[in-house]
């Protein structure tokens, strides 16, 4: 991707109120989301945007680590500047996941999210499935079944499934979120169910497959309303099986 020096070009105001980082901050991410400032092109260097917006060094390097931190900008060791990223689904997530994770947010408050949208959520996956769809959420069953006895393997192919419902209903936004809240429920999951007694986590993995397969032939026949049904049980049953 060409990179193109904005010395010259980009005009950045002062900054008088607020605290100034983040006054700088919401200035340069605007200009990235309205197009102002694209992915290539290079921001002013640090003694330049000093000047601009009269401000000292640390405000500035302070918004820039901000800017990076949430995937707007990347810099590039010895190549004198910070450089607009291209906004992907990777560069939303992660800011995202460390957003969630710096507030800890609680066991019940992540379940409340999942009672709310997967129940909503499947029903469109119920809607709008593909044959490709399908036959991928099939696959993955199939996967569960090999490994019910494998505790962590199992849980992975648990999100799996979770994770091909939520891109069964073909709406952007959703997959990003719930791709970050996978990642966090698979983490609560490897955690709480070591520590039950194997033959009892095993049987729990078993049972979760069931529920799976339910799902999955509500879906198969686009009976939404079942679809939901089965979805506000399972996570009702999650709830119990692991104590939130």
């Amino acid at each position: 991707m060409t990179q193109k020096n904005l010395e010259s070009e980009v005009q950045l105001a002062p900054v008088e109120t607020r605290r100034a980082s983040e006054a700088i901050y919401d200035q340069i991410k605007d200009m990235i989301i309205s197009g102002d400032l694209k992915p290539g092109d290079r921001l002013p260097s640090e003694r330049s945007m000093m000047e601009m917006m009269q401000r000292s060094r640390p405000p500035i390097r302070e918004a820039l680590r901000m800017l990076e931190g949430s995937g707007f900008i990347h810099t590039i060791p010895g190549s004198g500047g910070a450089v607009v990223r291209e906004i992907t689904s990777a560069s939303v997530e992660e800011p995202l996941e460390n957003m969630i994770s710096l507030k800890q947010i609680s066991h019940l408050e992540l379940l409340e999210y999942r009672e709310l949208n997967e129940v909503a959520f499947v029903g469109w996956a119920a809607e709008r499935r593909t044959e490709a769809d399908l036959a991928a959420m099939a696959a993955c069953l199939e996967s569960a079944r090999a490994v019910t006895d494998d505790l962590d393997a199992f849980i992975t192919t648990d999100i799996k499934f979770h994770e091909l419902l939520t891109a069964s209903a073909h709406n952007g936004v959703l997959s990003i979120v719930n791709r970050v809240l996978s990642r966090i429920i698979l983490d609560l999951l490897r955690t709480r169910l070591h520590e039950y007694p194997k033959e009892e986590s095993r049987k729990m993995c078993r049972d979760i497959l069931e529920m799976h397969m339910e799902i999955y032939r509500a879906v198969v026949q686009q009976d939404s309303k079942k679809a939901q049904e089965l979805m506000h049980h399972h996570l009702e049953r999650f709830r119990d099986d692991l104590s939130l």
